[in-house]
């Protein structure tokens, strides 16, 4: 029989005792209401989890700072643990989130930012932005601040009072009043930038008076064998060097190596009287070393006056107020670029600190400085990728002229109206031709149009300047081609008018150049021959030796038969070498490069394209093509009655 019951909630839950003689007693005594509200409220609770499985470092560090909680048996009350618990531990995890990449920053600067107490959360890796190709952003003072705001916000919330809460309590105020110190080392290392960049003389100068030193060193001729081996170079330059003359920059001589090089100050050995001077530079330059041979009696005004020559030829690193204010006032007199006054300021003053301005920019300048051209223009910025090109109309009626002057011939004498150049006389004549033709084209300047030729030679520094845009280079006249045949002239005019006349009639032509190329040595079955010239290297595989017959000893040779079926361009400006290519290879030996032969090649080459009743061609001269003999105009006739043509021009 029931016996008694328990309240728990909206459940009665019956509890019955049996005695061994069948008679029912109570077993405990029931509970108020008020108790069991009393015994939930003493439970401790911790905020939800954000996701058993999240993969983001932010929602894992959350997660696992409830776990730390939970492993330090701390909690909070009923109905807190949704606001000023989530509060907490969403403070604590955005600033251990935040700092984790700079850890190595902060502790460096201030030891042991992070309490030992929270130095479990930091065994795992949260934020680390490298593994996602992230670059790693600086500490920003703001973000700081609200971070340690929030953190001081939570150091006053009630349910951190109970003493089971100390221990933490404790690690998120050191935490607080650390974030606090390193945000006022950032505001002292800011103010002290500020007064550097505001100040109007050089933080450093060799007269400044703290970064210069000198001292003198006695000569010492028992030395030990491996100081004599380590100073051996610096001494034979010393002999050289008369006493109080020309310093010597020891630096050249000192090891590169950090230690060696300190060493090698330090010990410094020689076996006569010597003075050291050395300037620290205060950045990453280190410092410069210099000496100088003095007699046994020293003479202080000529020490002085070495000293004041090395001084003038020490860096110096202006500040950014000095080289403001130069700007500033002559910028207000003309209108010239900032790149501008900045490097008449350098190069006035000697400042060799870094500027603002790009290295882009910078060496746009040094451009216009060295083709000593004012018009052409340093900042290239309408150039950039996306943006219409400025010249590009110009850039195409040079090469107009380029085709149309293809090939013309020079005269082997200066007078005359035949011109000496396949282009222009000069630069400038080429760009006054360009604007005759077309005078309402935007034209570059003069100096700009030469830097898009190819360069001179491909290995000077200066190429690098040259776009190659223009297949041209400019080049003194020396009577170019008259050393080849005295009828260039006459070779380059005939092609010239054959190329007019296939214009004119360009739906009724074909234009053919053909010619036969250099014969190709080959071997003969199980003899291969190089395919390379003697004493070149080539592949082969490491097991394998390279043994093949030499040039010299080759019988058969193949002959390339090339012909150019060319598109015929609407102008002469435009270019003739755009077509199909044709080629042939004959055996040198039993098929001869003969009238007949080319005839016959040629007579099934245009058996394959589009009928057109005129044809031109265009050869070399050689004995295969030359219209003077019989062969060949006995061949040109075969091929016109062939064709069934109605014109047949070879030039």
């Amino acid at each position: 029989m029931p016996q008694g019951c328990e309240l728990n909630g909206k459940w009665v839950l019956y509890i019955l005792s049996i005695n061994d003689d069948g008679a029912s007693s109570s077993i405990s005594t029931p509970r108020s209401a008020v108790q069991l509200l009393m015994a939930s409220s003493r439970k401790l609770h911790l905020p939800k989890e954000m996701g058993s499985n999240a993969v983001r470092g932010d929602i894992r560090l959350y997660n696992d700072i409830i776990h730390f909680m939970s492993n330090n048996s701390l909690g909070f009350h009923a109905g807190v643990e949704q606001t000023s618990g989530k509060q907490i531990v969403s403070a604590l995890q955005k600033v251990l989130f935040y700092i984790e990449p700079h850890l190595t920053t902060l502790n460096g600067r201030k030891a042991n930012v992070i309490p030992t107490y929270f130095q479990p959360l930091l065994y795992t890796v949260y934020n680390n932005p490298i593994v996602h190709h992230h670059a790693v952003k600086p500490l920003e003072k703001s973000k700081l601040d609200n971070l340690s705001q929030l953190l001081f916000d939570c150091l006053s919330l009630p349910c951190l009072s109970p003493s089971k809460w100390k221990p933490f309590k404790l690690a998120l105020e050191e935490l607080s009043f650390n974030l606090v110190g390193y945000i006022d080392y950032l505001k002292s290392k800011n103010d002290r930038m500020s007064e550097v960049h505001q100040s109007m003389t050089p933080i450093r100068s060799p007269q400044d008076g703290t970064s210069s030193n000198i001292r003198m060193i006695c000569g010492n001729k028992t030395r030990k064998p491996e100081l004599i081996a380590r100073y051996s170079k610096l001494e034979s330059v010393l002999n050289e060097k008369e006493e109080y003359s020309d310093p010597v920059y020891i630096n050249d001589y000192a090891p590169s190596k950090p230690h060696l090089r300190y060493l090698y100050f330090k010990e410094l050995a020689l076996p006569y009287n010597c003075e050291l001077f050395s300037y620290s530079h205060g950045n990453n330059l280190g410092s410069s070393w210099f000496i100088w041979r003095i007699p046994c009696k020293q003479n202080t005004q000529r020490a002085k006056s070495i000293i004041d020559d090395i001084e003038k030829s020490i860096q110096v690193y202006h500040t950014r107020e000095m080289r403001k204010r130069f700007i500033d006032r002559y910028s207000l007199l003309s209108r010239v670029n900032k790149a501008v006054l900045m490097d008449m300021y350098q190069h006035l003053t000697g400042d060799v600190s870094s500027t603002s301005i790009s290295q882009s920019v910078q060496d746009r300048l040094q451009l216009v400085l060295d083709s000593q051209d004012p018009d052409v223009c340093f900042d290239l910025r309408h150039h950039n990728s996306g943006r219409p090109e400025m010249f590009e109309d110009f850039w195409k009626a040079v090469e107009g002229i380029i085709n149309e002057n293809a090939l013309k011939a020079v005269d082997s004498r200066r007078h005359g109206v035949v011109c000496h150049m396949a282009l222009a006389l000069s630069v400038r004549d080429l760009h006054n031709k360009v604007l005759a033709k077309h005078p309402t084209i935007i034209a570059p300047s003069i100096e700009w149009l030469r830097y898009q030729f190819c360069p001179q030679s491909e290995f000077n520094k200066s190429s690098l300047r040259y776009t190659g845009r223009l297949k041209i280079k400019f080049m003194v006249q020396s009577r170019q081609l008259n050393f080849e045949h005295p009828d260039n002239h006459y070779a380059g005019a005939l092609f010239k008018y054959l190329r007019e006349f296939s214009i004119k009639y360009r739906e009724y032509a074909h234009l053919i150049c053909l010619d036969d190329k250099h014969a190709i040595k080959c071997g003969e079955p199980g003899y291969p021959v190089a395919a390379v010239d003697r004493g070149k290297q080539v592949l082969v595989a490491l097991d394998r030796s390279f043994s093949v017959s030499d040039h010299d000893f080759t019988k058969a040779k193949l002959t390339p038969s090339v012909s150019l079926v060319c598109d015929i361009p609407c102008s002469i400006e435009e270019s003739f070498y755009r077509g199909r290519v044709f080629t042939c290879l004959k055996d040198s030996v039993f098929q001869h490069s003969s009238p007949l032969h080319h005839g016959a090649e040629l007579y099934k080459l245009l058996q394959n394209i589009e009928y057109k009743p005129i044809l031109c061609l265009n050869s070399d001269g050689g004995p295969d093509h030359r219209v003077t003999y019989l062969s060949v105009q006995v061949s040109l006739i075969c091929l016109f009655q062939a064709l069934d043509l109605d014109f047949l021009i070879a030039a």
